[in-house]
């Protein structure tokens, strides 16, 4: 699991968009969302990311809006955190540092589906 702070448009007076980042190490990164359909938990991909409108916060988190890493060109493994953007249409790149952690034991895979 990567977690990484809060996007926020707090300090903005117009909204901005949250539209994905980078990732050393991944081809590219998406944007997701999980939620609950009734038992089942559902994903899908944002393609036009999450708006944030002024004063808002959106969280990255495990069964919320997540970061999703494609087409990775090395392991990913515990340990030091991992330099990477988070980007937003108006703000631009943000430089961060991705903390890599366990997978959580909270979800399991008969109760997942993802849509593409």
């Amino acid at each position: 699991m990567l977690r990484e702070s809060r996007p926020t448009a707090a300090r903005k007076s117009t909204a901005d968009r949250f539209t994905g980042g980078t990732f050393d190490g991944a081809e590219r990164v998406e944007i997701h969302e999980m939620k609950m359909t009734g038992e089942k938990m559902t994903m899908r991909r944002l393609p036009d990311g999450v708006t944030i409108q002024p004063g808002e916060t959106v969280e990255l988190a495990p069964e919320s809006y997540h970061l999703m890493l494609r087409g990775l060109t090395k392991p990913i493994a515990q340990g030091p955190n991992i330099k990477g953007t988070l980007t937003f249409e108006k703000a631009g790149s943000v430089d961060v540092d991705y903390k890599v952690e366990a997978p959580g034991a909270s979800m399991s895979a008969d109760h997942m589906h993802h849509e593409p």
